[in-house]
């Protein structure tokens, strides 16, 4: 027990009970989020040129898993919300689709379709009373591809190829995240990605080069179902345009200016926060 000095008036009992209120605070502090989903989405790629240019991107779903993971080291806010500086990591892969592509045949041929996407970043979280406000740079990569195991002739594989998306970004973005409720949290979110690669579209004996962008926007929600766990759902478009420079071997027959690349969806997962 203190005699002297500003806790010379605190009492042994008073002094438990503002450690037992520093235990309560931390243990509701939540540095580390990760989660597992299921995605799904549709992919539209559509070649704005001449009367010969590749057929657009059949459609159809896409759907795989995705698991995502941060850690937010600083983090010291004891209502559980992350905040400070952290790291995060995303990777998702996509389980038996597939697209049929006309091909010239009396039918459309149906290919396995490869997914692949993952994606990492460096964070800075802000928080307020009601608001939590994220900024963060980074690297994604996306590759959506044809997995083509029969032989095709130059002009029916080139179309074929054409079809492949394969693209590599840094990213800077925003995200803002609420409380609707106190168990319903609502965010929102968008990223310019800087394009620095195209994958086989752009190789000099397709359409050679070109300038690209993309944007990605994200809206999610989360509904808490214990202190650690939680069930989440989201909705995100993902879009690439590209403007080629006319310098590929194809470009005299696909007369090709911009091809667009658009993914839509969803994913529906359960995590963990601790």
């Amino acid at each position: 027990m203190a005699l002297f000095g500003d806790e010379a008036a605190v009492t042994p009992a008073e002094s438990e009970r503002k450690a037992a209120r520093a235990r309560k605070g931390a243990a509701g502090t939540r540095r580390v989020v990760a989660d597992a989903s299921a995605v799904a989405f549709e992919r539209s790629r559509t070649f704005l040129g001449g009367p010969d240019a590749p057929l657009d991107y059949p459609g159809g779903a896409t759907t795989g898993l995705a698991l995502a993971a941060a850690i937010y080291p600083t983090s010291h806010d004891p209502r559980g919300r992350l905040s400070g500086v952290g790291v995060s990591i995303e990777y998702a892969r996509g389980l038996g689709a597939t697209a049929a592509v006309d091909i010239g045949q009396e039918a459309p041929v149906d290919y396995d379709v490869i997914y692949q996407e993952w994606a990492a970043a460096a964070h800075y979280r802000h928080l307020t009373p009601g608001l939590s406000i994220d900024g963060a740079v980074g690297y994604r990569s996306v590759t959506h591809v044809l997995d083509v195991v029969d032989e095709l002739d130059d002009v029916i594989g080139a179309e074929v190829d054409a079809l492949d998306g394969e693209f590599g970004s840094l990213t800077a973005g925003a995200r803002l995240e609420f409380a609707a409720s106190p168990t319903t949290t609502i965010g929102v979110g968008a990223e310019y990605l800087y394009v620095t690669s195209i994958g086989a579209i752009s190789e000099t004996a397709m359409l050679g080069g070109g300038q690209a962008w993309g944007a990605r926007a994200q809206a999610d929600l989360r509904i808490t179902l214990s202190a650690s766990a939680f069930v989440h759902a989201a909705a995100t478009l993902q879009h690439y345009s590209v403007d080629f420079d006319g310098n590929g071997d194809m470009d005299a027959d696909w007369e090709v200016d911009n091809v667009t690349d658009s993914f839509l969806g969803g994913q529906l997962g359960l995590g963990i926060t601790y």
